[in-house]
């Protein structure tokens, strides 16, 4: 046989009269079994490992279900924790606004009661008192300069009795 005639068949030659038989026909089917047999013990392996993992699965669900519950359980706290936090936030910041409305309050009472016994106030109600002279009324002035409470008791007394109120005054300008 020569050389071209034994390539065309599938022999290679190497060496000096030395042929090596690489048939790919052969060679394909050898690889074809090979794969069966592999692609067979894979489904075994499978078949096994999809046993195995349907044992594992029913498991799992359960682990799985509880760790639900548990997750559940631990939200519902977490929920409930973040909810009391929240609340009790809720109430400092609502007593905090209801005391600072308390002060405001105090504050313009306190601006009311001040408006209330102003210098203006009690020149104006003296000047309602018929007997006060203007020597008296610019006496009156400064007493009512000195303190809130002189403006108070003036103010006060002229409610009651514009008489006393003014024998008050005049005691007080002597």
């Amino acid at each position: 046989m020569s050389n071209f005639r034994m390539q065309k068949m599938g022999y290679k030659a190497f060496d000096l009269n030395v042929f090596h038989d690489v048939d790919d026909e052969v060679d394909d089917a050898l690889n074809e079994r090979n794969e069966d047999v592999l692609k067979g013990r894979a489904n075994t392996l499978s078949r096994d490992e999809e046993s195995g993992q349907q044992i594992s699965i029913a498991s799992r669900n359960k682990q799985e279900k509880e760790l639900k519950k548990l997750r559940k359980s631990d939200n519902i706290e977490n929920m409930m924790g973040r909810y009391l936090k929240m609340r009790s936030k809720q109430v400092e910041y609502e007593s905090a606004r209801e005391k600072e409305a308390r002060e405001n309050e105090a504050r313009e009472m306190e601006v009311t009661q001040s408006d209330d016994f102003s210098i203006k106030r009690c020149i104006s109600v003296m000047n309602t008192i018929e007997e006060v002279t203007k020597l008296e009324k610019a006496k009156a002035y400064s007493i009512f300069a000195k303190t809130k409470e002189n403006r108070e008791t003036f103010i006060c007394a002229c409610e009651a009795d514009q008489e006393s109120a003014l024998i008050w005054l005049r005691n007080g300008m002597s």
